[in-house]
């Protein structure tokens, strides 16, 4: 009976479902044709389920990117919508606006520099031990020769060395009361003729009233009465050795003569003319052979930093000894342009959190890809020129960032205009009095 029943009940449904579908289905997967027989049920799988899914997931999808697109609209113009003229701010943009843009300073002088790219440098002299050694270092005009005294001086340990530097201001004081001890004395002179009563190698003859200007400058360091008064003699090189053993015995250092600056001395420079004839005598005085040899056994080290200037003999065949080599400092395209990204990735380390971008390399930033921006650019060949190259294309860009597209991507009207106002502050030419 049960059978029978099961029978009938499959037979109401199937009649059913014929009536509806077309087919009758026994409740597995098998249905029942119109004409009465069985068939697999291999139809397509029920889909409603994955409909409604894919319609969830289009649905969040679509409030996510409302949602961070009302963020973007809201962020956007506070700090990096270029129409908004506030943000139109090179430092702004990349986020170093707390901290010191290192193309901004063309000058090392104060000697607070952090960014020091040595690959540039005199090897031998930055030594990774931090010791003294004596030398010359000729370098043209903004190349880093004064950067490169200021990490010298600095990488000097104190607990070694007794460290002179003799810079322009008091080589010009010396000069100064040697032209007016003159005068004092009835010498018929004037600045330049009372200058050129020395001889070439006057830092090493008897002549005390002249350059004795090493034993000068230690006035005010401290040790002046103790040390002159065991050193003075009639003789400025024994004096030099006295004082150097003196500093050696009493003191535990070794004394460090560091020159720089006479390149800003008034005694030799007159705005952009410069006098031949005193230039290369005080140099030519100041690595006589009389001091090398006495610098030779380590009394004292001998570090001198002078200007390369085109007519101007300052390297005398004298000094050319392996004890006290002569370097040079020599830039080109290729180490311009790493410099340039030497400075951008020390920027970006410590740039804000908040800025719109990070520094690339010097190249996008200029975009070196476009010609003319290259032809400009390979025109820079010193530190200094790019530092004031630099300065003035941040300006040029400031003003004219007003296409959000690529904001601060150097064009070839910013590249172009910013090298012809730099040049005009750039480049040093001196006019050499005979």
């Amino acid at each position: 009976m049960s059978d029978t029943a099961d029978i009938i009940g499959l037979h109401q449904r199937s009649a059913r479902d014929i009536f509806t579908t077309g087919y009758a289905s026994t409740g597995a997967d098998v249905r029942i044709t119109p004409n009465g027989h069985a068939q697999n049920n291999t139809g397509p799988p029920n889909k409603v389920p994955f409909i409604f899914l894919s319609f969830l997931v289009l649905l969040v999808a679509a409030v996510l990117g409302i949602s961070v697109l009302k963020y973007v609209k809201l962020s956007t113009p506070e700090v990096c919508d270029m129409k908004m003229a506030e943000n139109r701010d090179f430092n702004k943009y990349y986020g170093i606006l707390s901290m010191n843009n290192h193309f901004t300073t063309p000058s090392s002088d104060n000697c607070a520099s952090t960014i020091i790219f040595k690959p540039a440098l005199p090897q031998a002299i930055l030594k990774p031990d931090y010791s003294a050694s004596s030398f010359l270092t000729l370098a043209p005009y903004g190349t880093g020769k004064t950067l490169l005294r200021c990490e010298y001086y600095k990488s000097l340990r104190p607990d070694t060395y007794f460290k002179v530097l003799i810079l322009n201001k008091e080589i010009d004081e010396y000069l100064q009361r040697f032209v007016e001890e003159k005068a004092m004395s009835g010498t018929d002179c004037d600045k330049k003729s009372c200058i050129m009563k020395w001889s070439s190698d006057d830092f090493g003859q008897q002549d005390q009233e002249k350059l004795h200007l090493l034993l000068a400058i230690i006035e005010g360091e401290g040790f002046q009465t103790k040390a002159l008064q065991t050193t003075l003699s009639s003789n400025v090189l024994n004096n030099l050795r006295h004082f150097a053993l003196f500093m050696t015995k009493h003191v535990k250092k070794t004394a460090v003569f560091i020159i720089d600056g006479i390149d800003e001395s008034r005694f030799f420079f007159e705005e952009n003319k410069v006098n031949k004839q005193t230039l290369e005598l005080f140099c030519h005085s100041s690595t006589a052979q009389e001091i090398l040899l006495a610098a030779v056994p380590q009394n004292f080290y001998l570090s001198i930093f002078y200007p390369k200037i085109d007519g101007i003999n300052i390297q005398d065949a004298n000094t050319r000894s392996s004890n006290f080599p002569i370097h040079t400092i020599n830039w080109d395209t290729k180490l311009i342009i790493d410099y340039a990204d030497y400075i951008l990735q020390e920027m970006n380390k410590n740039a804000s959190a908040s800025r719109c971008k990070s520094f690339a390399d010097f190249k996008t930033l200029v975009n070196y890809s476009n010609t003319r921006n290259a032809e400009i650019i390979n025109q820079i060949t010193t530190p200094r020129a790019l530092h004031y190259f630099m300065q003035h294309l941040i300006t040029e860009m400031n003003q004219r960032t007003d296409d959000g597209s690529t904001p601060f991507i150097a064009s070839f009207e910013n590249i172009h205009a910013a090298y012809e106002t730099a040049a005009k502050s750039t480049f040093k030419v001196h006019f050499i009095n005979k």
